[in-house]
């Protein structure tokens, strides 16, 4: 028994660091991000690592609920269409300074796309660009700032993965909420 005691020592700190994040989330802005996907022609969703899959989950939840949903990685931008006025870009990057995101998140602008932020740091490049910012507290600063960068380093970021949990966690209690495209009139 004295072996899992360190992992569930471990696992009642994470909970408890998501508890005291979660406090500091603004959820009108979650309501914001509903209104956004509501309007949009068609939703894009970008991150890069663990950001990914969070947006990943969060774009397979749209499309089961009728949304046109998009998700660009950047092994796979040939199979996604341009990025015109009238969509939506969410934006996931704890940092807010990943290249790739930033990449996309620029190329959106230049179209005329709107961009929804969600990050750690609302003075970040991606903030900045963005539309609207969604903070969700979980990521500190790193030197490197690129998740290439730091990948290829091999530097882990602490504060483990804090960030991607919650936009996880908040994003899929937010599909749930959202109607079923096909319903809304």
């Amino acid at each position: 028994m004295e072996k899992n005691e360190g992992l569930i020592d471990t696992i009642n700190s994470t909970f408890e660091k998501l508890q005291e994040n979660l406090k500091l989330i603004n959820f009108d802005d979650f309501k914001k991000l509903e209104e956004y996907i509501k309007k949009a022609n068609r939703i894009f969703v970008t991150g890069k690592g663990r950001s990914s899959f969070a947006g990943m989950m969060f774009a397979m939840r749209l499309v089961q609920k009728g949304y046109k949903i998009y998700f660009i990685s950047i092994e796979m931008t040939d199979l996604v269409p341009p990025i015109v006025e009238g969509d939506l870009l969410i934006a996931i990057s704890g940092s807010g300074e990943t290249s790739e995101v930033l990449t996309v998140a620029r190329a959106t602008k230049e179209s005329k796309g709107t961009i929804v932020a969600i990050t750690s740091w609302e003075n970040s490049s991606l903030a900045k660009m963005a539309d609207e910012t969604i903070k969700i507290v979980g990521r500190e600063k790193a030197k490197e700032q690129s998740y290439t960068g730091r990948g290829v380093k091999g530097s882990i970021e602490p504060p483990g993965a804090y960030f991607e949990i919650l936009s996880t966690i908040v994003l899929e209690s937010l599909a749930t909420q959202i109607k079923p495209k096909k319903s809304q009139k």
